[in-house]
């Protein structure tokens, strides 16, 4: 049994965002359609592709365990059909061209999730976006890298899938206070999404009216690269400052006058950089993070995409999964929350065009 049993979804949100808050909605066991038109969701195209599919891995990813159909809503057939689908499902779920009002006419139970990327008001609604545009606009872009450099784009499509889990939240609550308020509209944006995501620093000015610089922490972090080419990350508290000496096997520098207090230490933090880089210049990462661990310190490796496959806390955890599809089977990422009465089942891959039959 699933936390969702019985709840019919229609998925005609069209964005990686709104795809993803029905792919959880269908692990916890919602019926969820998914409505493409006439050749394809336009996810279906947004990379990166499987190498020897040559099917789009993030349409995959936001898709599993959902049945499609295909509808022209243009045409009379297809909007008759349309009618009939909205008024038969529990959460509807739109982009920014839904209307949400001749939905709740058609369907005043419903809950209608709107999930697009500039929301359904404001001088940018009727923009267009991608991740980088969502993250530049977001003042993200610019706290990140390195001083005198260009902004730093964050890989991923980070925005959109964290929309998706707000969108998710959203029309979980919404279906709790049904019976009480009736449908409602739930609005999520992926712009605003991540506005709200990154650091503490824009509130920090509207108190203040100060902003960190770009690749300025004034925080006791830093990362070195070790022998092998691999990074280690870490962060030294105050109190930590002698083991982190004794770690490195150079005790001497727990007095050096430059380092003795925090105060100096951060002001000459280039220097401690150094001197840990030095000593992990001649260490294998794994090494060097067996003798920081060792004393007690925070630190981890920083670890390749290619290596979280092999990582033996994933491995053990059962973060790996695999979904059976017509191709045989294919690994997934594991979930999101774990349930323990009701846990998550992803019951199939993403479907292929039109796979579920007549709308």
């Amino acid at each position: 049994m699933g936390a969702l049993d019985g709840v019919r979804v229609l998925d005609a949100s069209e964005t990686l965002a709104g795809q993803f808050c029905g792919r959880m909605l269908a692990d916890h066991g919602a019926e969820v359609t998914l409505v493409e038109p006439p050749g394809g969701s336009a996810t279906r195209a947004v990379p990166p592709f499987d190498p020897g599919r040559g099917d789009s891995l993030a349409f995959f990813h936001a898709n599993l365990g959902k049945r499609s159909v295909v509808l022209d809503a243009a045409a009379p057939a297809g909007a008759a059909a349309w009618r009939r689908l909205t008024a038969a499902s529990d959460v509807i779920l739109v982009g920014r061209d839904g209307d949400p009002d001749a939905l709740r006419a058609g369907n005043p139970a419903a809950v209608i999730g709107v999930v697009s990327g500039f929301g359904r008001d404001g001088p940018w609604r009727d923009w267009q976006g991608a991740e980088i545009v969502y993250q530049a606009l977001s003042g993200m872009m610019n706290h990140n890298g390195e001083r005198d450099r260009e902004p730093l784009y964050g890989c991923g499509n980070r925005g959109s899938f964290s929309a998706g889990i707000a969108a998710y939240a959203g029309v979980l609550a919404a279906l709790l206070a049904r019976d009480e308020a009736g449908g409602q509209v739930v609005s999520v944006d992926v712009a605003e999404t991540l506005s709200s995501m990154w650091y503490p620093y824009p509130l920090i000015h509207a108190y203040s009216g100060w902003l960190e610089p770009r690749g300025e922490r004034d925080q006791p972090v830093g990362r070195v690269r070790c022998r092998d080419g691999d990074w280690i990350c870490f962060w030294i508290r105050a109190e930590d400052w002698p083991r982190a000496c004794d770690a490195l096997g150079r005790p001497e520098l727990a007095a050096d006058p430059r380092f003795a207090v925090p105060s100096e230490r951060q002001r000459n933090w280039g220097a401690v950089l150094a001197a840990i880089g030095e000593v992990a210049a001649g260490l294998d990462a794994d090494d060097f993070l067996a003798r920081w661990q060792a004393g007690r310190l925070i630190g981890a490796k920083g670890f390749r995409p290619t290596e979280l496959w092999r990582h033996p806390h994933l491995r053990e955890r059962g973060y790996w999964e695999s979904v059976e599809t017509p191709d045989g089977p294919r690994p997934i990422l594991g979930p999101q929350l774990r349930m323990g009465e009701t846990p998550r089942r992803v019951r199939g891959g993403a479907p292929a065009i039109g796979s579920g039959g007549a709308a």
